[in-house]
């Protein structure tokens, strides 16, 4: 089976993943877990072609994980780059990134990945926190509205 249109569930929680289509090339993101999926097409365009080639030489001598590649039967091998243990498809070369898994790796992907700029943007908006509503706004504005 090719990385195509179907839709794919991530291999943790098995939320469906979302599709994002960038700078033509397509990654898919997990809303509830915040992992990534990397078809194996896509890798030499979000990362340096130096970290992709040493990934790919390195998977075939690794043991298999517990997750199993989104587009096939293949189980995913575990890698350790930078400090951090990623999850890549032997077969087709996709690559699952768990939580903390971008920021630890930043400096494995091109400057002008959009992945990494998207997953900035993604991580800026959830950690700015919603104002907290002031009673007296609130009900200053119920008021307004029943004296009109």
């Amino acid at each position: 089976m090719t990385c195509g249109d179907k839709m794919k569930s991530c291999p943790h929680d098995s939320e469906i993943l979302a599709s994002n289509d960038v700078d033509g090339y397509r990654y898919y993101s997990c809303a509830k877990c915040s992992g990534y999926w990397i078809p194996g097409s896509a890798l030499w365009k979000t990362m340096r072609p130096d970290v992709v080639q040493d990934i790919i030489e390195r998977c075939s001598f690794e043991m298999a994980s517990s997750l199993r590649c989104l587009n096939g039967d293949s189980y995913l091998v575990a890698l350790k780059v930078n400090d951090c243990e990623i999850d890549i498809c032997p077969s087709c070369h996709s690559l699952w990134l768990d939580p903390g898994e971008v920021e630890k790796l930043a400096n494995c992907f091109r400057d002008s990945s959009a992945l990494l700029a998207a997953h900035d943007l993604r991580s800026r908006s959830a950690s700015k926190e919603l104002e907290p509503l002031c009673i007296i706004d609130v009900v200053f504005q119920l008021l307004t509205i029943l004296i009109r």
